[in-house]
């Protein structure tokens, strides 16, 4: 049976796919949508990309206290997970554009630590999706 790669080495024509070694390969190509290959296209929080952006109103307060979150930047065909020092606040889908806003409440535990300042963080699993920012329990 002929592999096709030969001992010479030789230039792969546009498209073609040369795979060597064993394993599981994952491969995900982004196109202009041009049908027939064409530039790669950046795709939300992709290295390069605008960055994504997380904004906490108020940004210090009481355990137990809301607290909006308001995000832009994001995947929108994929959930964001927010959560603050490993505590889940939230999983929801960002709009059209990658943004979304919703009111959280600070998780009681937390008034143990009056005066710390914790890290909320918005992340989408398996992406480079990821914003924080600070809030602090008074």
């Amino acid at each position: 049976v002929d592999s096709g790669l030969g001992t010479e080495p030789r230039v792969l024509a546009p498209g073609e796919l040369a795979l060597i070694g064993a394993g599981i390969w994952i491969f995900t190509a982004v196109t202009d949508g041009g049908g027939g290959g064409g530039q790669p296209q950046l795709g939300a929080c992709e290295p390069g990309a605008a960055s994504t952006r997380l904004v906490l109103e108020p940004t210090s307060g009481p355990a137990g206290s809301t607290v909006r979150i308001t995000g832009s930047g994001f995947d929108p065909e994929r959930e964001v997970r927010i959560s603050i020092q490993a505590n889940h606040l939230e999983t929801l889908q960002p709009d059209a554009n990658g943004r979304f806003a919703f009111d959280a409440s600070i998780p009681e535990e937390l008034g143990n630590f009056s005066g710390t300042t914790f890290e909320v963080i918005a992340s989408q699993p398996f992406t480079f999706c990821e914003a924080s920012a600070n809030f602090t329990v008074s």
